[in-house]
C-alpha cells in the first residue's frame, strides 16, 4: 500500500496539467470539477494511507517509500523519497 504513495502527488499535479493544457477549451464548471476532483481523490487517499499507518504498531509507524535513485555516484546514493 506504501509504495503507491506517490499518488497523493501525482493527481493534484496531473490535474493542473489538465486544466493548463485544455482547460481553456473546456467550461468553468468541469474546470472546477476537475480541480475539486483531484484533491478530493488525493485527501481520501491520503487518508486510507493514514489508517493504514494508523493500524501498525507505533514502532513501525515511519514507512519511507523510495521513488527513485536520483544520485548514484560510486557508494554514495541519493534517492528520491517520501517519509510517510
Amino acid at each position: 500500500m506504501f509504495h503507491l504513495s506517490w499518488i497523493v502527488l501525482l493527481l493534484p499535479a496531473a490535474g493542473l496539467l489538465v486544466n493548463l493544457f485544455i482547460g481553456g477549451r473546456l467550461s468553468r464548471r468541469i474546470i472546477g470539477a476537475i480541480a475539486t476532483g483531484v484533491v478530493a481523490l488525493s485527501f481520501l487517499f491520503g487518508l486510507t494511507l493514514f489508517f493504514a499507518l494508523f493500524s501498525l504498531p507505533p514502532e513501525e509507524r515511519i514507512v519511507t517509500s523510495k521513488l527513485w535513485d536520483w544520485i548514484t555516484i560510486g557508494s554514495f546514493d541519493v534517492d528520491a523519497a517520501l517519509l510517510i
